[in-house]
């Protein structure tokens, strides 16, 4: 029984560092969401890092415009180098790179 522990825990420490990134990298886009959606009214560019998002504002709240910006990270992120999310007069485009420089 306390190999069996052992080994249960050996696992569990393995399985830690994969999760922590993870959640960096989703904790880390989402705090950019909430700093980009402070101005959701107006147009506007902004890099963040390796990655950039462009809106023509006219969001009718932050909330709406973080779940836009939300949803791109959801949908796109690790799968596609961006993505786009239209609602009536409403643009935004996210893209990613997971470039290392030179």
């Amino acid at each position: 029984m306390h190999f069996t522990t052992i080994i249960a825990a050996a696992a569990i420490s393995l399985l830690a560092p994969a999760v922590s990134a993870a959640d960096c990298v989703q904790q880390s886009g989402y705090a950019f969401s909430r700093d980009f959606c402070k101005n959701y009214q107006g147009a506007q560019n902004v890099r963040n890092g390796w990655s950039s998002a462009s809106s023509t504002g006219k969001w009718s709240s932050s909330g709406q415009c973080e779940d836009a910006f939300q949803n791109i990270i959801s949908q796109c992120y690790g799968q596609k180098d961006g993505g786009k999310y239209d609602y009536n007069d409403s643009h935004m485009t996210v893209y990613f790179c997971n470039c290392e420089s030179a």
